[in-house]
Order: C-alpha cells, then sequence, then structure tokens
C-alpha cells in the first residue's frame, strides 16, 4: 500500500513538473512534447514548428495575449489549435476567447 502511494506521489510530482516546463515554454513546446510534433519544420513533409511560432509562443507567455496577422497557409490555424490545447492543458479550468472573421474560419480550427 505505501510502495504505491510513494508511485502515485511521485507520478503526480512528475506530472506538475511537466505543466510547469509547458505553462514556460508555450504551446510550441506543448505541441512538441504532448502532441508529438516535430521541433523543426520539415519542408518535405511540411510538419513541425515554424520559427515565427517559437516566437509567438514566446510572447504568449510573456504577455498572455496575442494577435497574428499574416499570410494564406502560414500555419496560424494550428499554432492556434495548439494554444487552445496549452491553454485548456496548463490553466485548468480555464475558459478561454477564440475569435475569426468567418464561421468557417472557427470551425477549421
Amino acid at each position: 500500500m505505501a510502495e504505491a502511494l510513494t508511485k502515485e506521489t511521485a507520478a503526480l510530482s512528475q506530472a506538475r513538473e511537466q505543466l510547469a516546463r509547458w505553462r514556460k515554454g508555450g504551446p510550441a513546446l506543448f505541441a512538441v512534447e504532448a502532441l508529438g510534433v516535430p521541433k523543426e519544420w520539415d519542408p518535405k513533409t511540411k510538419r513541425g514548428v515554424l520559427p515565427w511560432q517559437w516566437k509567438a509562443s514566446a510572447k504568449l507567455v510573456e504577455k498572455m495575449r496575442l494577435s497574428i496577422r499574416a499570410g494564406k497557409g502560414v500555419g496560424k490555424s494550428a499554432f492556434l489549435a495548439w494554444t487552445i490545447l496549452w491553454f485548456h492543458t496548463c490553466y485548468f479550468p480555464a475558459k478561454a476567447g477564440c475569435t475569426a472573421p468567418t464561421a468557417t474560419q472557427m470551425s477549421d480550427v
């Protein structure tokens, strides 16, 4: 019984440390570690975290708000999805506002 509690306590402590690391690291680190997204962008497979997503992630952690304006197909929706999952995981219970110009864009995320 005591051994089971020790293992449980150790697992809980490890989970707390991981959540603290993700809070400090932001959505990009969360995407890499929790979702299995490659750490660096690979143009051949079109998978991974882009350099601007790492920067945006750091800014979001610093300010806890962010606005991104960019062209089509640059990874904004992926970053938004990571951010929503990151926020709800690291700041549970949480509520987060999310807006887009059209309903279609909201449903894509």
